[in-house]
């Protein structure tokens, strides 16, 4: 479901990625964000998270994936290694798929937390 709340097939998102393909585009979901329910905290293990990026990925043959890194639950190292874990699982299982992290910035720079776990991962 996105949001907890709406079909993840059939609704409004999929007519939407539909129509946005039939014009010529393509869509990239972009997981996490500074408000609402995260599935990174919802799923408790990496394969869960990645299990769940997948049935998204499967549902609508995506591409691509962005992964938003901001708010207070990426500020927790377990998430962040189970991101960084569900992530690796994903490019794995998904040829030449494409995985993009968006990372929030202050006046010091990018929490490195998540670069370095991503790093030590490979």
């Amino acid at each position: 479901m996105w949001d907890g709340g709406r079909a993840l097939t059939g609704g409004v998102d999929q007519a939407t990625i539909t129509s946005v393909r039939a014009g010529g585009g393509d869509i990239v979901p972009s997981f996490g964000g500074a408000s609402g329910t995260n599935v990174e905290t919802s799923c408790t293990s990496a394969t869960a998270l990645a299990g769940a990026y997948q049935a998204v990925i499967n549902a609508y043959g995506l591409k691509a994936i962005d992964i938003d890194i901001e708010g207070s639950t990426y500020s927790n190292t377990t998430i962040q290694q189970r991101v960084v874990d569900a992530l690796k699982i994903i490019k794995t299982n998904n040829a030449g798929f494409t995985v993009y992290v968006t990372f929030p910035s202050g006046t010091n720079g990018p929490d490195s937390g998540m670069i370095n776990r991503a790093a030590a991962s490979g």
